[in-house]
């Protein structure tokens, strides 16, 4: 039966009069149908190619969903024919295509997000990931390639054989593994009516590898297999001898993909190839029993008389009118499970896809660095590994120490100018409340003048302060005499008016004279008197009364002699105080002034006794280098800073670090030779 959809996988009708049907299905690759119709069906302008489909039956086996690709033949005649090609519905994923550079794979990412890294690609979402029975973490490298091509490449490297099934029912891709046990039979005097056996005499026993580059930088596994670009297949080495081949895939840039790659190969092809082309009867149409059923990717079991039982895996199934001769159909087998070097090479051409990868170039390129230095201020060479540098042939580092080198003789410099400091921002300073504490003495006769007594005539050695400072003293002070007597004797006569003879004086106040005996009381004047006096007092005498009577005292102004000194005790206290201290700047100026320059070539006597090299950090053995590392000429591409893998990182800057002992000039050169990728999106 035959159903056509449209575009959009719609249902028009099916088709009728269709005259004949043939469908081939291939492991791993598209599968094709030829479909012939009358040139006169009117159901013609129902189709479109390539937009119309056809849902497929063969009897009761659903054979999906497949898409109208061409017209080749178009026979307009009274009984012509129209003959349609179709493709198994996985063709959609010839829709799309990663273009550019693709990396994927490798530590961390599994078959699985490959895969799932290519179908998230599609521009309709059609396809979805359905089972996947493999977890390998090959690093795979796409450039320009469709969505389909890159699927079918994943299992290259598989290191069993594989299958991968496209359900347009569901519209699901599963990856699965071949069974190592049949799935199905074929034999003699049941089902097959022919068998027609090829034996391939080329066999590779000793396969070389060849992976992305050229020449002397062409990808080898070396590096993965123990510094052997080949692999042995020591079983089919010891029945036929050596039998070398290559395995060129210029796609690959992982030395360990490519050895897989290679291991899946040289595995197989150590034998001789055996292909069996089955004619055979489709008994699973009759008698439904899985046993029966033969499709391709099954491993069958072939029972022949001639040949004996021979396991093989079904690589394709094709029959030739599924309309008018559905039991009829031809199996191809094969006892490979992978095609030998040369068929594998060509797996790209078989699905009907050219690869477009660019290779790359040798390069080579140079640095220089020279310059003044010392153990302080180090000299340092930096230059940058780009991502797309593949292999690093060498890295040649060059050096030699001279003497410290400089130009002028004489610098200074020369102009008036003026500089201005930035202005400073206004503060508020406070300072605390402080309290001293001091004593004032001093030791000087006291005079009594009533504009009192000025310290400041008193000299250092009589006045002693403190921390009071230069000052004065003035002061009033009184002579208190208490109330007496005076006694009077050899006179009678009293007068009003007496004499006191003061001793040692030849002062006299009058007198009373040749009178009895008398006694006096004198109250009054003296009596009980409180005499004041202000100023100095001179001498220190004792006026005494020489007779009796009424008196009075009088004492002149004088000076007390009274050596006496002061002591003071106290203190000051300064209160808290604020200063306000506004945003202000700064003017210097420098007078006009010139300095000449004498210019010239001057070195200094001697240079350092010792050099230190340094590579990303990594310092130079001093075996490896001349004079004390003073010169030197090497390879330090194995200093370089590394990745996981043991490579020079690239997309990154590298350092080389010269330190020298003492004050000197170092010259230095660089040169690389490195294989570069032919890729890059700028013309400029």
């Amino acid at each position: 039966m035959i159903l056509l959809l449209d575009k959009n996988r719609k249902p028009v009708g099916p088709i009728r009069d269709a005259l004949q049907l043939s469908v081939e299905t291939k492991l791993n690759e598209l599968g094709s149908a030829q479909l012939t119709m009358p040139a006169a069906d009117p159901q013609h302008a129902d189709i479109t190619v390539p937009a119309s489909w056809a849902h497929l039956w063969d009897g009761d086996d659903d054979l999906g969903l497949w898409r109208f690709s061409a017209a080749p033949d178009d026979e307009h005649a009274p009984m012509g024919r129209t003959k349609y090609t179709l493709q198994s519905g996985e063709c959609t994923l010839l829709d799309d295509m990663l273009t550019g550079d693709h990396e994927v794979g490798g530590t961390g990412y599994s078959t699985r997000q490959v895969l799932q890294y290519i179908l998230n690609r599609q521009t309709t979402k059609l396809w979805t990931l359905g089972t996947c029975e493999f977890e390998d973490y090959y690093q795979y490298h796409f450039q320009d390639v469709t969505l389909l091509e890159a699927l079918l490449s994943i299992g290259e490297c598989l290191l069993v054989p594989y299958k991968f099934i496209f359900d347009t029912l569901t519209w699901t891709v599963s990856l699965v593994a071949v069974s190592e046990t049949p799935d199905c039979s074929l034999a003699y005097n049941r089902q097959m009516t022919s068998v027609r056996r090829s034996v391939d005499g080329r066999i590779v026993n000793r396969l070389y590898g060849r992976g992305y580059g050229e020449g002397d930088n062409q990808l080898t596994i070396k590096s993965v297999n123990s510094g052997k670009d080949y692999l042995d297949n020591q079983e089919s080495i010891a029945k036929y001898g050596v039998r070398c081949g290559v395995h060129v895939d210029t796609r690959q840039q992982d030395p360990s993909t490519l050895k897989a790659h290679m291991q899946a190969i040289v595995g197989t092809s150590g034998e001789p190839g055996i292909s069996y082309e089955v004619s055979a009867i489709d008994l699973w149409r009759e008698t439904g029993e899985a046993w029966d059923r033969v499709r391709a990717g099954d491993r069958v079991l072939v029972l022949d008389a001639d040949l004996g039982p021979v396991t093989a895996i079904v690589t394709g199934k094709k029959k030739a009118d599924v309309l008018g001769d559905a039991g009829n159909v031809v199996y191809t087998l094969d006892t490979n499970r992978i095609d030998t070097a040369e068929e594998l090479n060509d797996l790209r051409e078989k699905i009907g896809i050219h690869e477009l990868y660019s290779q790359g170039a040798t390069n080579m390129y140079s640095m220089q660095v020279m310059d003044n230095c010392d153990e302080a201020k180090p000299l340092t060479l930096r230059f940058y590994i780009p991502k797309n540098v593949l292999r690093i042939n060498s890295c040649l580092l060059t050096w030699r120490m001279e003497r410290f080198r400089t130009y002028t003789k004489q610098v200074s410099s020369g102009g008036a100018s003026t500089r201005t400091s930035s202005e400073s921002g206004g503060a508020t300073v406070t300072t605390p409340q402080t309290t001293t504490e001091m004593a004032l003495w001093s030791g000087y006769p006291m005079k009594n003048e009533t504009d009192g007594m000025d310290a400041t005539d008193m000299s250092t050695d009589d006045l002693k302060t403190g921390s009071a400072g230069k000052h004065s003293h003035s002061m009033d002070h009184t002579h208190s005499i208490d109330s007496h007597t005076h006694s009077f004797s050899g006179s009678d006569t009293l007068v009003w008016s007496h004499v006191h003879t003061l001793t040692d004086s030849d002062t006299y106040t009058g007198g009373v004279r040749n009178y009895a005996d008398k006694t006096i009381e004198i109250s009054g004047t003296t009596g009980g008197k409180t005499l004041s006096t202000s100023g100095p007092r001179d001498g220190d005498s004792t006026p005494s009364t020489g007779s009796a009577g009424s008196h009075s005292h009088t004492i002149p102004k004088h000076n007390h002699g009274m050596k006496h000194f002061h002591v003071v005790q106290g203190s000051v206290t300064i209160p808290s105080m604020k200063f306000e201290l506004s945003g202000h700047s700064h003017s210097v100026t420098l007078p006009d002034h010139t300095h000449e320059l004498e210019y010239g070539v001057y070195e200094a006597s001697g240079s350092a006794d010792s050099l230190t090299v340094k590579v990303d950090g990594n310092e130079i053995p001093a075996g490896e280098t001349e004079d004390a590392g003073r010169r030197g000429e090497i390879d330090v591409a194995k200093y370089l800073q590394a990745d996981s893998e043991g490579k020079a990182t690239r997309g990154a800057w590298h350092t080389v670090d010269f330190v020298p002992s003492g004050i000197s000039r170092v010259t230095a050169d660089l040169f690389f030779q490195v294989f570069i990728q032919s890729r890059g999106a700028g013309d400029y």
